[in-house]
């Protein structure tokens, strides 16, 4: 019987204090990592839908105007939509702003190559050509989402200011007559 006790020494390493005081790290951990997940997918919706309101005004009025709509303009009104859409983004969160926008981005990211990849079928796997296609047009939406972001980023702490934490120690008062001690 003392053989047991010899193959598991750590017997009490588990028990219900160890497992608690494990959780109340865990939890800890996650108040400092938390990201408002539905708050991602509601700025992923709100990139896309800057982005196509401004495609549409500029395809609208390139068309007016009798001009053929070129990549070139495509790609700036991109830039600039995805740009104020990032800034607008970055405004609705002031707490854990970068965290959040390297999320939406990232999100944005992923959408724009997955409606790419099913509207040109340049699937990576088909061969050499159609890889470069698809590094090609990774790349190329790393450009128009991620430097957006970070302008726009940067644009959103002019605008609203991220709120100071508060500290966990209290600070130490100043008797009311105003004297101190000493």
């Amino acid at each position: 019987m003392s053989s047991i006790s010899g193959i598991f020494p750590l017997r009490g390493r588990w028990d219900r204090t160890t497992i608690s005081s494990r959780q109340g790290i865990t939890t800890e951990a996650s108040k400092i990592m938390k990201i408002k997940w539905l708050h991602v997918v509601r700025d992923i919706v709100v990139v896309w839908g800057v982005t196509s309101i401004g495609g549409l005004l500029v395809w609208m009025a390139m068309a007016n105007q009798g001009k053929e709509i070129t990549l070139g303009a495509i790609w700036l009104t991109c830039l600039l939509a995805n740009t104020v859409a990032f800034c607008f983004v970055g405004c609705l969160t002031p707490k854990q702003r970068c965290k959040h926008l390297v999320c939406v981005a990232i999100g944005v990211w992923l959408t724009y190559i997955t409606i790419n990849v099913y509207q040109q079928g340049a699937v990576p796997w088909g061969n050499a050509r159609m890889a470069a296609v698809f590094v090609g047009m990774a790349l190329g939406v790393v450009a128009m989402v991620f430097v957006p972001m970070v302008i726009g980023g940067v644009l959103s702490y002019l605008f609203v200011r991220t709120p100071k934490e508060s500290s966990a120690e209290p600070t130490p008062e100043e008797p009311p007559d105003g004297k101190t001690d000493g």
